[in-house]
């Protein structure tokens, strides 16, 4: 017997490698992390019936709109962190991390997103690690010299304290 809800992350991991026309994939994508968001634990369920399903969104952080960008991390961020029982390689972790980094940029208008995706994945020691290793550290200390928004820079300081939770993290901010 076929497991309907199996089915329909399967069938949603297929769209999103299918669907070419941004404003039906912005839309969908739209739905997906939505759903995430309501019921986290749709992200167990997804990554149940979905052998690595962060890898099906990859390719859309590649896309020149800046909404599909955003909102792609948003969801991959969700599907990495909430996953107990399969995690990414290293170098998957890495690549999104580099992305990351790459949009801590005071012009990108959707940095507040930015800093909420590194605020969940830094909790995880072998993320914040991995981050350091990007010099992903000193790239927020840099846009905290920013003229940034009060919440962004809420954001970055949380940021920064996680990282304290490692002594190695903790002894590269102090220098």
């Amino acid at each position: 017997m076929i497991n309907t809800s199996d089915l329909s992350y399967k069938t949603i991991v297929k769209v999103i490698q299918c669907v070419c026309v941004v404003q039906e994939i912005e839309q969908f994508l739209v739905l997906i992390d939505d759903t995430l968001s309501e019921d986290l634990g749709k992200v167990l369920k997804f990554t149940e019936a979905v052998e690595e399903p962060w890898k099906a969104f990859y390719h859309l952080l590649r896309c020149s709109n800046e909404f599909v960008r955003n909102i792609s991390s948003r969801i991959i961020t969700k599907l990495i962190f909430g996953t107990k029982s399969v995690r990414p390689l290293a170098t998957e972790v890495e690549f999104f991390l580099e992305w990351l980094k790459d949009e801590i940029d005071e012009s990108n208008d959707y940095l507040r997103s930015v800093a909420r995706c590194l605020q969940r994945l830094l909790q995880v020691d072998d993320y914040r690690l991995a981050f350091m290793r990007l010099n992903g550290i000193s790239k927020i200390v840099k846009i905290l010299t920013c003229d940034l928004s009060p919440q962004a820079q809420y954001q970055f300081c949380f940021c920064l304290w996680v990282t304290t939770f490692n002594p190695q993290l903790t002894e590269k901010l102090n220098r």
